[in-house]
């Protein structure tokens, strides 16, 4: 009988290896199917997930089922890219209310996912969407050098409503831009995307829960599955890269370090794009490298600013700031602190082709014309 067994296991095993050759599937075609190398969740230990009310969805999904480790999340209904360059909307971390770029030094995290650009898609042209993720981004290495950016892909939409701006073909174009932008900034492109699209490019109706754009808890699945799949990411994971070394702009970071350093100029800040967008109304696609820095003393009018604009008309628009900012600054100090007017008297904005420099500084004037024949 024991012989009868072993004959009947003998055929049984050379059948079953007939049949895989014949199919040409391996003997455990079934494991194929999960990449060899996933990253753990304990990879996620030290990221931060930024994003919209979509991205809700990964956090509520990976908090109840434990997965992406201890990562952290700031998800806000109807938060975008315009939003986190512009402060308009704030994200809040043990009782402080922050933009991406403050939030990161405040949390210590070395990676950052953003999923952001539903609430923007449609809304402006190509040009606009590169000048917000470089207002971001360079905000982001102005705060935090050493963190790693990753922009995951815009989930797509069910389907394209009657005049409504967003679409799939919108948003595959959005997801175009923002991959080769992450390729040319020295930041990473996630394609989580891909995992909910059906052969038609749609949302997967299964996965939506709104006929829109909304998916479903379970949904966080797949996106957990897609973040933790090495082949969705436009880098290496191992290579050294994310500090943003070649970026442009460098030369007058380099000139602006000497400068603070030769004047013995202390205590001074630099600030964002943002705030430099807010404060003296000057965009970020009007420039392709800035600095603006001012003292963090508020008794003192130390403020410099060295830019390279776009074209001569942004380079117009930039030194009329300037002087605007120095008339601004002229009048608070009048009647208030003589020594500080002072120096706002003599306070200079100077462009030199597509360059514009403010010196709201002791020597300002000789600062001036050294910049000045530094760029021309």
């Amino acid at each position: 009988m024991e012989r009868r067994r072993c004959e009947i296991a003998a055929v049984l095993l050379c059948l079953s290896v007939l049949l895989c050759a014949f199919t040409r599937l391996p003997v455990f075609a079934a494991a194929a199917d999960t990449p060899e190398e996933q990253l753990e969740d304990s990879w996620f230990d030290d990221a931060i997930f930024i994003g919209d009310s979509i991205a809700g969805t990964l956090q509520a999904y990976a908090e109840q089922h434990s997965q992406l480790g201890a990562a952290l999340f700031f998800c806000r209904t109807n938060y975008s890219i315009t939003s986190a360059v512009n402060g308009s909307m704030l994200l809040y971390y043990r009782g402080g209310g922050y933009m991406p770029n403050t939030l990161l030094p405040q949390t210590g995290a070395k990676k950052v996912f953003f999923l952001l650009g539903m609430n923007d898609v449609g809304s402006y042209d190509d040009g606009r969407y590169a000048s917000l993720w470089s207002a971001l981004v360079d905000g982001i290495r102005e705060n935090a050098p050493e963190v790693r950016i990753f922009f995951q892909s815009v989930t797509p939409m069910a389907k394209s409503l009657p005049n409504n701006a967003l679409t799939n073909a919108r948003i595959d174009r959005y997801n175009e831009l923002l991959r080769a932008y992450c390729d040319e900034n020295d930041c990473c492109y996630v394609d989580v995307a891909g995992s909910f699209k059906d052969d038609d490019g749609t949302l997967r109706a299964e996965l939506c829960r709104d006929g829109y754009v909304h998916l479903i808890l379970d949904a966080g699945a797949l996106w957990c599955a897609a973040l933790k799949d090495p082949a969705n990411y436009s880098r290496d994971l191992s290579g050294e890269w994310g500090a943003g070394e070649d970026r442009q702009g460098e030369d007058l970071q380099a000139y602006y370090d000497g400068l603070a350093a030769e004047a013995e100029l202390e205590d001074m800040v630099k600030l964002s794009a943002a705030t430099v967008y807010n404060a003296y109304g000057i965009a970020p696609e009007d420039y392709t490298q800035g600095i603006a820095a001012i003292c963090g003393d508020s008794v003192r009018v130390d403020e410099i600013w060295l830019f390279e604009a776009a074209d001569e008309e942004a380079a117009l628009r930039i030194l009329a700031a300037a002087q605007a900012r120095i008339e601004a600054r002229s009048e608070e100090m009048k009647d208030y602190l003589p020594d500080q007017y002072e120096i706002t008297r003599h306070a200079v904005a100077v462009r030199e082709g597509r360059y514009v420099s403010l010196f709201i500084i002791p020597g300002s004037e000789e600062q001036a014309g050294i910049f000045s024949r530094t760029v021309s």
